[in-house]
């Protein structure tokens, strides 16, 4: 499955000093990395049968907008909950782009699962993590992490290492992480709107697809965080959606205008 929505230009500089950024192109759904199935760019309707699958008992939907003088909405979130800590969350692009997965996020329960077992896991799913931490920063300890990050291209192709700004890869992502309220709507309504939200760095819009999982350091686990954003396509289509509504409003005014040369004064 291919997504494919509107082509931002590339920077090809280096971020951080260290490492060029990893290469851009057509998004391919199949060779990106997932959580439980749940994978970036996968439609609305793959989503939310998957989400049906993981819980049963039901999953909500939120709606991104209102968007432009009609004040259209469309799904923007699924969420779902299940027993335990187990809960998952999932973003979705925004018209006119067809609607696809860029981010999701999952609490996933663990049935007293050792650490090193988790960790090997993780590897054997991922590939060898870009970066990871523990108590005190980076570790090379297996048994103190607590966080591993793996940085992707929107080919699949894993990035072996990385600068680290702000405490992440390349200074992209530390604020999306969040299963509960997923990533805060503001973010697309900034990039909507021709910001750029804490000030990303270039790479992050260009070219970053992160995985992290976060979990505790003790021996044995009960619980482990997974999260995935595909910022290019974020980027891609909150700034399509940007000129859609743009469009909408600048045609409302036009009709405005001309109505409104047709109106007798009141005198």
């Amino acid at each position: 499955m291919l997504a494919s929505l509107v082509v931002w230009p590339v920077a090809a500089q280096k971020q951080g000093g260290s490492a060029a950024p990893v290469s851009v192109g057509v998004l391919d759904a199949s060779k990106l990395p997932d959580i439980s199935g749940l994978r970036l760019g996968i439609s609305l309707a793959e989503s939310t049968a998957l989400m049906k699958k993981m819980y049963p008992r039901g999953v909500g939907q939120e709606n991104g907008g209102p968007f432009g003088p009609q004040n259209q909405t469309a799904v923007g979130v699924l969420r779902g909950q299940g027993d335990g800590r187990d809960a998952a969350g999932v973003d979705l692009t925004m018209p006119p782009n067809p609607q696809v997965v860029w981010h999701m996020a999952r609490d996933l329960v663990q049935p007293n699962v050792a650490h090193n077992v988790l960790v090997a896991g993780l590897r054997q799913k991922y590939g060898k993590e870009t970066y990871a931490t523990g108590p005190g920063g980076p570790v090379t300890d297996d048994s103190q992490i607590q966080q591993m990050w793996w940085v992707f291209d929107e080919q699949g192709h894993l990035m072996p290492q990385a600068p680290i700004i702000r405490g992440v890869p390349f200074g992209c992502g530390g604020t999306y992480f969040n299963v509960t309220t997923g990533v805060p709507f503001s973010y697309y309504r900034a990039i909507m709107s021709g910001g750029n939200p804490d000030s990303l760095p270039t790479i992050c819009a260009s070219s970053y697809v992160g995985v992290v999982a976060t979990m505790s350091n003790q021996p044995i686990l009960m619980d482990l965080n997974m999260d995935i954003v595909d910022m290019p396509l974020l980027t891609r289509s909150a700034a399509a959606t940007g000129a859609w509504v743009k469009g909408q409003d600048d045609k409302a005014r036009q009709e405005n205008l001309q109505r409104s040369q047709q109106q007798k004064p009141q005198l």
